[in-house]
């Protein structure tokens, strides 16, 4: 018959909690930002009095999204890692400091995620952990910038427009549109030399290839701006999206704006003497695309002289258009009287 000493059973229950509560880790959480080829040490180390890695065991989880992987057990190397030949990791006893580094050489876009360092006890029990991030840099692939995107990677050629149309103050859907990249770039657009990233909102989606463990990320971003105004003076500016992951090459995306107007007049100031011949009207007319009809209004009852006529032997208009592809006309009347002879 078996005798059970309950004092006995409490006394090492209570020398186990004690044993367990002297393992902490000491390192602390870090952040990598690493470029493809780099190569780095995770480090974790903890202080315990007395330690068995076997009552005790470390190990490394790694995290990509929602996916957890257990990179290791013990010193061994789970796969997928251990396929790579990239991944090692190694234990150093040193009471009472110890220390369970987790070594990956030549890091890809693959190795990007959250690793965690955990000391576990009896029945699994995590005692205490530490996390690391790691993010290697990946370059951007492409962006476009127009009108007529779909919001999923552009128009089917994946290149911007040379030109996109729109109206004076007609509010317009503009898109600029930037696949890869990571950490998430930084997205400018400009108008000209004007900075207009405050009109665009942005949203990032993400799509992965690969095995669990070894997730490639590939990162897409959309900035939108619903309602874009843009102005006659606007006509042929250069709209461009620049976006750029620092340590790695800008990539930008330029078009340029056809802007519809309607006719913007301004006339100019002239001088004449009584009885002057040729006195000059002077008006500029600017308009995209050209106007349909032009003509002067010439006196109070409304009466019009278009181009190419003469009332009353009084009135010639000429109209001296600019170069063409201007949207610019100059227009010039003349009066066709002589100066009266004095008797």
């Amino acid at each position: 018959m078996c005798h059970y000493d309950g004092h006995l059973f409490l006394l090492l229950l209570i020398i186990r909690f004690w044993t367990v509560n002297l393992v902490s880790i000491v390192s602390k959480s870090q952040m990598y930002v690493l470029n493809a080829g780099d190569s780095i040490v995770l480090e974790c180390f903890f202080r315990a009095e007395s330690y068995n890695l076997f009552d005790y065991p470390l190990l490394w989880r790694k995290i990509q999204r929602d996916e957890e992987s257990q990179v290791n057990i013990m010193g061994n190397v789970n796969q997928p890692f251990l396929a790579t030949t990239r991944y090692e990791v190694n234990f150093v006893a040193g009471p009472p400091l110890h220390r369970l580094n987790l070594c990956i050489t030549g890091v890809t876009q693959e190795d990007s995620g959250n690793y965690t360092c955990e000391v576990r006890g009896p029945h699994s029990v995590i005692l205490d952990h530490v996390t690391h991030f790691v993010l290697v840099r990946a370059s951007i692939d492409s962006v476009v910038i127009g009108d007529n995107l779909n919001g999923t990677g552009g128009n089917s050629e994946g290149v911007s427009p040379r030109k996109i149309h729109l109206v004076e103050n007609v509010r317009s859907v503009i898109r600029c549109l930037v696949s890869g990249g990571y950490p998430p770039p930084t997205i400018n657009v400009f108008l000209n030399e004007r900075n207009v990233t405050r009109d665009f909102r942005f949203r990032i989606w993400s799509n992965s290839s690969g095995s669990r463990g070894l997730r490639v990320m590939h990162q897409h971003y959309e900035g939108v701006a619903s309602a874009f105004v843009v102005h006659a003076l606007e006509h042929q500016a250069s709209l461009r999206c620049s976006a750029y992951v620092p340590g790695l090459k800008r990539i930008t995306a330029n078009t340029v704006i056809d802007v519809s107007y309607g006719p913007k007049i301004s006339c100019f100031s002239t001088r004449a003497s009584l009885w002057e011949k040729n006195v000059n009207l002077r008006c500029e007319i600017r308009s995209n695309p050209r106007f349909s009809a032009l003509y002067w209004i010439i006196d109070e009852n409304g009466t019009t002289l278009a181009e190419g006529e003469v009332i009353d032997g009084r009135w010639i208009l000429v109209a001296n258009r600019a170069a063409s592809g201007s949207t610019s006309w100059l227009l010039r009347t003349a009066f066709p009287w002589q100066r009266r002879r004095r008797s």
